[in-house]
């Protein structure tokens, strides 16, 4: 029998090998889906849904608890984060969105081209999560308007903070924010990290950001945004607790001290986080600026003086308490990316954000996956953490509120929004005209 020659026999062999693959495609393709059914039907994505906002609380309780039994310690983890990304980033963060079931994204000026852009961004991530079995993405911004303004002429531009509170109109503030959530919502957002709750003078960091150097105005106003958010469709996020107003230099580049003692916040800064505790706001962040005289050591977000003796304790405040920024220097200045992820946990934080490195994103990750793994964070407190999440994304729905093209279109800088706009500005230039 005649042999086969060298190149007859790689040409064979060749053929062999397209086969096989061939072949190993189309059972990828036959079993593939079923993989990802069997894996996610019992997925924290598949059990929060059917959960209707009328349905019982021990409907709701059951389901929860039923979610908290199936989550792994990764997945606890990875709800416990908020992470902000580049475009050089988008592999990383979908990564982290699928293989480590993060709770959450923040999206800054370097994510926005236009408004189709951010819809079919932030639609990708969320089915992403859907696709992957996690529960429904946070998908936050900083829309708190000018000088903190994420998202610039991609929505209706509305006087920012401090031009609102020389307006000093709570239903003109309402207005403000009840438009621009509807604008939010229907770019995919459904977290507002506003209103800033700071009491500010001229000489403070947040000056432009703030309501007003007075508590009573700041507690009008930021209790008008919050309800603007909430009818809105976002929901709302206030902050820096305890209060930065007196902080003349920005945490963002080093450690920042707040030289006031309990009875001085009491009388000033903490009213306003009362006043809106009291009427159910949904998230506080807390700042990593350094409070000696409550905590020698430990910025706030770090400290369990301040978030749990406090904020959860005294003020009494069951809603969730995020972290700052760990990458801010006042942060950075004091430890580990990985250290402070999980000494914000300890003291009583339940969303830790890392808005920048995917190195430090991936360091605190792991970080908190070990601490949950090795008993160091509390499983009481870290079940009662995930159960404050996944009771507000159940709440809002987050899961079935999609961005859809078509309806944007109608929304996003709308012909009302416009006028809503150019009305406040009026006012606002009248009452200017008039102080003059």
């Amino acid at each position: 029998m005649k042999q086969a020659s060298p190149k007859q026999r790689s040409l064979w062999t060749k053929i062999g090998i397209t086969l096989l693959v061939m072949f190993l495609i189309a059972a990828a393709l036959q079993i593939g889906p079923h993989i990802i059914s069997s894996r996610t039907d019992r997925s924290p994505a598949r059990l929060l849904e059917g959960i209707e906002p009328d349905s019982s609380s021990t409907e709701k309780q059951t389901r929860i608890k039923t979610i908290l039994q199936a989550m792994t310690p990764e997945e606890k983890a990875g709800q416990l984060l908020m992470f902000g990304f580049s475009e050089e980033d988008e592999h990383f963060i979908s990564q982290m969105i699928s293989r480590r079931q993060i709770g959450g994204v923040i999206i800054f000026e370097r994510n926005v081209r236009d408004a189709g852009q951010v819809i079919r961004m932030n639609q990708a991530l969320q089915r992403r999560a859907y696709l992957y079995g996690s529960l429904p993405l946070f998908i936050a911004v900083d829309q708190e308007g000018e000088p903190v303004d994420r998202l610039g002429s991609t929505i209706t531009c509305f006087p920012g903070p401090r031009d609102l509170g020389r307006l000093n109109s709570p239903y003109y503030t309402w207005i403000a924010a009840r438009d621009t959530a509807r604008e939010l919502k229907a770019l995919g957002f459904n977290v507002n990290l506003a209103p800033v709750l700071d009491i500010a003078g001229e000489d403070s960091i947040v000056y432009e950001r703030s309501y007003g150097d007075a508590a009573w105005q700041v507690c009008s106003l930021g209790q008008a945004a919050v309800n603007g958010y909430r009818q809105g469709g976002v929901i709302p996020c206030a902050k820096h607790f305890p209060g930065i107003g007196f902080a003349v230099d920005d945490p963002h580049e080093g450690t920042v001290e707040i030289e006031k003692n309990l009875n001085e916040l009491e009388e000033s800064d903490l009213r306003p986080f009362r006043h809106l505790i009291a009427a159910g706001v949904e998230m506080i962040l807390v700042s990593n600026a350094l409070y000696p005289s409550l905590d020698p050591e430990a910025p706030a977000c770090f400290s369990p003086i301040i978030v749990k003796d406090l904020l959860r304790e005294n003020m009494a405040y069951d809603g969730l308490i995020l972290c700052d920024d760990l990458e801010m220097g006042a942060a950075l200045s004091h430890n580990s990316t990985g250290r402070l992820a999980v000494d914000a946990v300890k003291a009583g934080a339940d969303i830790v954000l890392v808005c920048h490195s995917p190195e430090k994103q991936a360091e605190a990750y792991n970080a908190l996956v070990e601490a949950i793994k090795s008993g160091e964070i509390n499983e009481q407190q870290l079940n009662e953490t995930l159960n404050r999440i996944i009771t507000i994304k159940m709440k809002w729905q987050l899961g079935s509120q999609q961005a859809v093209p078509e309806k944007a279109a109608a929304v996003i800088k709308n012909q009302r929004h416009q006028e809503d706009a150019r009305q406040i500005m009026t006012e606002l230039n009248r009452k200017k005209d008039s102080d003059n």
